[in-house]
């Protein structure tokens, strides 16, 4: 039977307080209007929402939906429907250029690429390619 180690315990309460008071310092020490978050529809961004509301306000709260042509609908529904559980305007943004852009990149840094071979550029399945070796 599976014993839990007590190091792994944590108390939630206290710990989305402490990441409640971390967001609202950084936006003070900033001195920023609010916070910008990427809604991708995992439970993550749902979480970091959820919290930035508690620290700063749904007015200081802005989300998008970062996508490119990879990007599942189901991962969109759920961010749309995070968003209305919010009442926050989700914004769409579409990242296939800097994806793109981040692809060329890798290419250009590699002395050799195959391109049988997936790549996971910014989390998502790019292009096919791999970087075999590096330029030293």
């Amino acid at each position: 039977m599976f014993s839990p180690n007590p190091l792994w315990e944590i108390d939630s309460r206290h710990a989305a307080e402490g990441i409640t008071e971390y967001i609202k310092k950084i936006v003070t020490d900033e001195s920023a209007k609010g916070v910008v978050i990427a809604l991708n529809g995992s439970l993550d961004s749902a979480v970091l929402a959820t919290l930035a509301i508690r620290a700063l306000g749904k007015k200081t709260v802005e989300v998008y939906y970062p996508y490119d042509r990879h990007s599942p609908a189901e991962s969109m529904q759920k961010a749309s429907l995070w968003a209305h559980r919010f009442s926050l305007n989700l914004k769409f943004f579409d990242i296939e250029p800097a994806m793109r852009k981040k692809l060329v990149t890798i290419r250009n840094t590699c002395d050799k690429w195959q391109p049988s071979t997936q790549l996971r550029v910014g989390g998502r399945l790019s292009n096919r390619c791999i970087c075999l070796s590096r330029n030293p």
